[in-house]
């Protein structure tokens, strides 16, 4: 494993080499991990170190080809999040260190991935100018191996500071998050049902991590449907569903969709059935496509 991850650092520094850069920041190398000074101070710059970067350089040891990109298991990992949102430029790496593309050239796939919208990942909108909600969604499948990271990770992108401490015990970290939360944006106390007296309270057992999850869930699920109906709406009625993937291409989500008879009323009318499967930063929708008589 030692021995994987330097040759990682030694192929980075080759690749930066290779296009021109005297300098490169890895965090693994310049933040001293044991040092709890040197993380208190490092980790709330991280964000900013990403964004005022040249490039950040994505290496995909687990993708071998382009048709493998989706399936990284670099897109369910906390501190990855801010790696994508946060860097002007972005270019991926496959296991062999062959160019993929950048953020802007692989758009499409990683907004299917993520709901990060295109125009974020390509620069033409700032990721101000979208709600802290929607934000917080992009972070609610995601991991981190140490759990108080998931709060800590999440602070560049919401624009907040909360001091890592990890002594304390995780769901603690995510409090703290939540009151730098509502100090900033009050409004989220009632969009997302959370309470500033329990989140304040050292004695009570209010998790708003539990709560804030389980309301980002039904919101994230509320506007994807909301997406799908308006992509749907502007076909006037007409959908493309010769095809499973011509669906896909009908759906803003891209919803894998796996078509089954259910029955045949008549020999004029004909029901067919999509159903689809829950996946990463998606819903499950089922349906119904009904071929009604014209006459």
């Amino acid at each position: 494993m030692v021995r994987r991850r330097y040759q990682k650092i030694i192929a980075a520094c080759r690749q930066a080499s290779l296009d021109g850069y005297r300098y490169i920041w890895i965090d693994t190398c310049c933040i001293e991990q044991e040092d709890e000074k040197d993380l208190k101070e490092n980790i709330p710059k991280m964000y900013g170190f990403y964004q005022n970067s040249a490039v950040c350089y994505v290496y995909l040891s687990d993708v071998s080809s382009k048709r493998d990109f989706r399936n990284s298991q670099w897109f369910k990992r906390g501190w990855t999040l801010q790696e994508l949102v946060a860097p002007r430029t972005v270019w991926f790496f496959d296991s062999h260190w062959q160019y993929l593309g950048d953020k802007d050239e692989l758009k499409d796939d990683i907004f299917r991935k993520t709901t990060i919208p295109p125009d974020i990942l390509s620069g033409k909108q700032s990721i101000r100018d979208i709600p802290i909600i929607d934000r917080m969604t992009w972070a609610m499948e995601r991991k981190t191996t140490k759990k108080q990271d998931l709060a800590y990770c999440l602070q560049g992108l919401l624009d907040v500071r909360v001091e890592p401490v990890y002594t304390e015990f995780w769901l603690t970290s995510f409090n703290k998050l939540g009151r730098a939360l509502l100090d900033k944006y009050p409004d989220l106390e009632g969009k997302l049902g959370i309470s500033r007296a329990q989140l304040s309270d050292p004695d009570s057992d209010y998790s708003f991590r539990d709560h804030a999850w389980e309301r980002l869930g039904n919101i994230r699920d509320e506007m994807l449907k909301q997406r799908l109906y308006t992509k749907l709406h502007k076909t006037k009625g007409t959908l493309p569903v010769n095809t499973r993937r011509a669906f896909t291409d009908t759906n803003p989500a891209s919803i894998p969709l796996h078509p089954e008879n259910m029955c045949h009323p008549s020999p004029s009318q004909r029901a067919e059935s999509l159903s689809t499967y829950k996946r990463t930063g998606f819903i499950a929708i089922n349906v119904a496509l009904i071929s009604m008589p014209t006459d």
